[in-house]
């Protein structure tokens, strides 16, 4: 798993958002709202696991 960061308010740094699954599918899920964590289809990973 890959870590998604988005910049953070005013410029300064980074702000962890979610994961984005390694074996190249394209499968990401944020860590907050209705796009939480799911598995990924493609592979049958499961994002939770790092």
């Amino acid at each position: 798993m890959k870590r998604v960061y988005t910049r953070a308010d005013g410029g300064n740094g980074w702000d962890p958002v979610g994961w984005m699954c390694s074996c190249g599918c394209g499968c990401v899920g944020l860590d907050e709202g209705e796009w939480a964590l799911q598995g990924c289809k493609a592979c049958k990973g499961d994002l939770n696991d790092e």
